[in-house]
Order: C-alpha cells, then structure tokens, then sequence
C-alpha cells in the first residue's frame, strides 16, 4: 500500500511498481538512451571566432570562468537567433549568451522565484536554495546594453508553459537545479 501511495514519489519504489504493473499484464516500455556524437571541443566551437566575455568574475552559483568560456565558444560558433537557458541566477551566463550570439538575437532565461518555493513540482536540494532566495534575478545584465535582448520569464520549469517558444529555439542551455 506504501509503494502506491507516498512511496511512489521515491524513485527507489518505481522498479516495484513496474513489477507491479508486469504481474497484471501492463508491460513497461524503456527508452533507449540517446546516443550522442562525441566532438571534439575545438570542432564544436573554434577559437578562431573572438568571443566576449561579460562578468567574467564568478560567484558561487556562477559556472566556472572555463565553462563560461566554452559556453561563450559555443554561442559564437552557432550564431543561435533564440536562446533558451533554464536557471537565471544572477544573469551572468544569460549575459554573455546575449553578447555571443547572433546580431538580433532574443535570449530567454527562466528563473523559479522565490514566491513560488511552497508549490513548486521539482524537488530542490537545501543546498540550492540561496540560489532560489536572492534579492534579484539576472542583476549582471540589468541595466546593460545587452538587457534589450533578453525577456526574463519566471516560473517552476515543471510547470512552464514551453508552447509560445515550440520549434524557434536554436540552443537551449541548463543550468538550474542540479537535483535531479
């Protein structure tokens, strides 16, 4: 009764429920995982292309200054018109995002705030909520001439409505809870 109940949120309870289900005729399809092409960093993003690199100062909740660097090589390689990056924090990378792509282009960045913690569909690890409880989302770009190019939504990514941007995203970038 447990494992159909309050145990069926615990991930280690889903294998007994698709025992379960197999005892009673429902048979479980599995995804194959995906296989990915491995690429050489430097084919994927050239160091050829100059690249611009905005607050390359980081906090903790920042990615590093070589991952920002390889984000940045990547963006300015495909030129994406539309960009879509899960997790704002303070704007850092959405910053540099909107300055590395193409010329035009809209960068979306989806930031869960703190009002809606209590509701929120995802787990969230303690560890990660000073990311969630800050004063300000996307503080680097505020206030830059890069910020025109950025529409800041906000919302828990389980439940965002994802329809408006279906198929005119060029790069998606994830960097929000890392919980999962």
């Amino acid at each position: 009764a447990y494992a159909l109940t309050l145990g069926i949120a615990r991930r280690s309870n889903r294998g007994l429920l698709v025992d379960i289900a197999a005892r009673f005729g429902v048979v479980h399809a599995t995804r194959e995982p995906a296989e990915l092409p491995i690429v050489a960093f430097d084919d994927a993003a050239p160091a050829a292309a100059p690249i611009d690199v905005l607050a390359p100062r980081a906090v903790d909740g920042n990615v590093s200054e070589l991952e920002l660097v390889a984000i940045c090589r990547i963006v300015r390689a495909m030129r994406p018109s539309v960009v879509f990056e899960f997790g704002t924090f303070d704007g850092r990378t959405t910053l540099n995002l909107a300055a590395n792509a193409a010329e035009g282009a809209r960068v979306h960045t989806l930031d869960l705030p703190r009002a809606a913690l209590p509701a929120v569909e995802s787990r969230i690890e303690r560890a990660e909520l000073r990311y969630v409880e800050k004063d300000v989302s996307g503080a680097r770009f505020l206030g830059t001439p890069h910020a025109e190019r950025i529409v800041q939504h906000f919302g828990d990514s389980a439940t965002f409505d994802y329809g408006p941007l279906h198929g005119t995203v060029d790069l998606v970038v994830g960097d929000a809870s890392h919980a999962f």
